[in-house]
């Protein structure tokens, strides 16, 4: 974590002595946290750091236990899963994004929005332990343990968001839909995720 924020520091410095335009909000979805924006000249740059797995219910982590202990070849007579427990799902977006103004079918741009469209990496972490009881035998006793599971997916993003200009003021309101692709740990795994949020742009003169 300190490395991620010495990171954040480092590109707020960088962005200022650039005099690049710079803005930093909030985001509901998935990931749900700090959201950060560049925009320079030519290019824009995201960061999104916040809690993953939002939208994941009780059946999902259930559901990863068997194929989890297949994995593992234990070869106990029986298995019973009895419980989990899940710890803080952390997700780290990095995306290059491409802006252009909203058109109508004439041509012409619609009041204060952009679209745009984009492609990077993402990285989340997230730890769960399963309680479960198994039998060496047929006729051994039930033994219950823990178990510990660390879960680290890394892949590629691709996502499509609208963007509003609030008329007067410096703040910009958005709303994304992401498809990520795990490339590990398990590759060729698709999760949609989507979000809504609102970033301050810092040092810049808002649009009338």
């Amino acid at each position: 974590m300190r490395k991620i924020l010495t990171v954040i520091f480092l590109t707020v410095v960088v962005s200022v002595n650039a005099q690049n335009q710079f803005a930093i909000g909030f985001r509901m979805g998935d990931p749900s946290g700090l959201t950060v924006r560049l925009y320079t000249e030519t290019d824009r740059f995201e960061m999104n750091l916040g809690r993953s797995h939002v939208f994941y219910g009780k059946g999902w982590y259930e559901n990863q236990f068997d194929p989890w202990y297949k994995a593992q070849e234990f070869g106990y007579k029986e298995v019973q899963f009895l419980r989990y427990k899940t710890s803080f799902p952390l997700a780290l977006q990095l995306h290059r994004i491409h802006q252009q103004p909203w058109k109508n079918f004439g041509g012409h741009k619609l009041y204060l929005f952009d679209w745009y469209y984009g492609y990077g990496l993402q990285l989340a972490f997230q730890k769960y332990e399963y309680e479960y009881r198994y039998k060496a035998t047929s006729t051994s006793p039930w033994v219950s343990v823990w178990s510990t599971v660390p879960d680290i997916d890394v892949g590629l993003d691709g996502l499509i968001g609208l963007e509003y200009t609030v008329q007067k003021t410096p703040l910009r309101i958005f709303a994304d839909l992401n498809l990520f692709i795990e490339v590990a740990d398990n590759p060729f795994r698709f999760f949609f995720q989507s979000g809504v949020g609102v970033r301050y742009l810092l040092g810049v003169r808002a649009k009338e």
